[in-house]
């Protein structure tokens, strides 16, 4: 029985795992009584590719609702008042607890904005300074001792009107 076994082993091709399947007490015996050469296959190293983990759907973040900073109002000129083309117009809003200055804005008709910072509730201008016609927007921001901003207005709106141009005399 060992002899046919070892013919077998002879003539045929086997890999690492089938040795082990034999045993070692057959390849002594089937050594001493032929000459074997063993040689061992190495089959490839199968690949698993392994799919990421689907993600479960995170819970939107929390919503918070903002507490709004009541913010200080805006008194002089009104809203969508018409202002003269000449003269002193006085901007004022009320006091805003915690704040040391206030920002004055006003966004002129091409959109450049002009901003004065002061510690007072009222700021005089003269509408001369303004050099166009037109629509204004103007707001306050209310500045604290640190710098921080603590809120800023909603917008209240002035036109301007053309300065009235004197007539040359000869002209028409």
């Amino acid at each position: 029985m060992i002899m046919s076994l070892c013919n077998r082993l002879a003539h045929a091709r086997f890999i690492g795992l089938n040795v082990l399947v034999l045993g070692a007490v057959n390849l002594v015996a089937c050594q001493s009584d032929l000459s074997i050469t063993a040689t061992s296959t190495h089959l490839p190293t199968p690949t698993y590719t392994a799919k990421p983990p689907t993600p479960s759907p995170s819970p939107p973040p929390p919503t918070r609702t903002p507490t709004a900073v009541p913010c200080l109002s805006l008194l002089e000129p009104a809203s969508a008042a018409e202002l003269p083309a000449l003269g002193k117009v006085f901007f004022s809003w009320e006091a805003m607890q915690g704040a040391v200055m206030y920002q004055l804005r006003i966004a002129q008709p091409d959109g450049q904005v002009l901003t004065w910072e002061v510690p007072d509730l009222a700021v005089p201008r003269y509408m001369e300074s303004f050099p166009a016609a037109g629509r204004y927007i103007w707001q306050v921001a209310a500045i604290d001792a640190s710098g921080q901003l603590i809120c800023t207005t909603e917008t209240f709106t002035f036109s301007k009107p053309e300065p009235d141009r004197p007539v040359k005399p000869g002209g028409t």
